[in-house]
């Protein structure tokens, strides 16, 4: 959705060079509100790629029951773009029978929980012990200590921090996991 086609296109474009095959759907308010139209017409792979426009009479506007591939083994979704679109497909491929393993997500940004009192962590290579702040969190209480993680978006988003838990019952305040990784308790996003 929008400008959430920046990802998916470079995805689409290791796809195409790897001969794999896939579909791109691209959903924009409006034609006129289309980033890159010139880029996607010139693109070796166009055939594989449909423009949806919210302003444009149906069939043009994107419909899950009848745009998303029926789930099968092998058939993943991924999706990009405004949160509240995102929750959209993500719902109705669920409703569709996909399961969370074939749902892949990438938010620009979500809403932070930093409820919740101070608990501590300890780095299990290097042996620190550190206490993390109520509102505070684990990555920040880790680079106070000297301890480098590495991270990019800060929100819990991207699954760049992610790292291995060990011991203990995560308190999971990410929107990159699957409910199903949440549950198995094994990693948590710093």
């Amino acid at each position: 959705g929008g400008i959430g086609v920046t990802p998916l296109l470079a995805m689409a474009h290791a796809l195409a060079a790897s001969g794999r095959v896939f579909d791109l759907h691209y959903c924009t308010r409006s034609r006129a509100r289309t980033a890159f139209l010139d880029e996607l017409d010139g693109l070796p792979f166009r055939d594989r790629i449909t423009l949806h426009h919210d302003d444009a009479p149906q069939p043009e506007r994107f419909d899950p029951a009848r745009d998303l591939p029926p789930p099968a083994e092998g058939v993943h979704l991924y999706v990009c773009g405004p949160s509240g679109f995102m929750d959209w497909v993500i719902g109705a491929a669920r409703a569709a029978g996909y399961g969370d393993a074939q749902i892949h997500r990438e938010y620009f940004d979500a809403e932070v929980d930093a409820s919740g009192g101070a608990f501590e962590v300890v780095a299990a290579r290097s042996g620190v012990t550190v206490t993390v702040e109520a509102g505070g969190t684990i990555v920040a209480a880790l680079a106070k200590a000297g301890i480098s993680v590495t991270m990019s978006c800060e929100k819990g988003v991207c699954g760049t921090c992610v790292v291995d838990v060990i011991d203990g019952a995560p308190d999971h305040r990410d929107a990159f996991l699957t409910d199903e990784e949440k549950a198995e308790g094994d990693q948590i996003l710093v």
